[in-house]
């Protein structure tokens, strides 16, 4: 095993998240992106005691994107979805890369799911933008 001992940073400014031609701005402070997956594999086990696994093939995510309630991304991802509602035409690709390290994600086929839930109090509240994302390619890496 290597021994990397170098200072390593993270800067949550270098994390772009864009579907199709939007620009997701306005990230709200704490976890903004987060991605959920089933298992890739199932343990089969006989009534003997063998086992076996079954590859699930899943390539499919569910994704949640929390940006502050005053950000421009509310309308543009809101008008995407009610044009999606209307026409079945809201499928676009879904990009997110961290440019302080090496992680990626993408989906060529992306959909709001639903609008978020709508909370107001004395701050800026989050809005939390639920995703199906099909055929994603995902690299989890560290950072430079």
């Amino acid at each position: 095993m290597a021994n990397d001992l170098t200072l390593k940073t993270y800067d949550p400014k270098k994390v772009t998240i864009t579907l199709g031609p939007i620009l997701v701005v306005g990230f709200m402070s704490g976890t903004f992106f987060n991605a959920t997956t089933g298992e890739a594999f199932e343990l089969v086990v006989g009534a003997d005691g063998t086992t076996n696994r079954v590859n699930k093939n899943v390539t499919s995510k569910e994704v949640t994107i929390t940006i502050m309630q005053t950000s421009i991304t509310n309308d543009l991802f809101m008008v995407q979805h009610l044009l999606d509602k209307e026409t079945n035409a809201g499928v676009l690709p879904l990009t997110v890369k961290d440019s302080s390290g090496t992680s990626l994600f993408f989906s060529p086929y992306a959909y709001i799911m639903c609008e978020p839930d709508i909370t107001y109090s004395d701050g800026i509240e989050g809005r939390e933008w639920k995703l199906t994302c099909a055929q994603t390619v995902t690299y989890i890496g560290g950072n430079v």
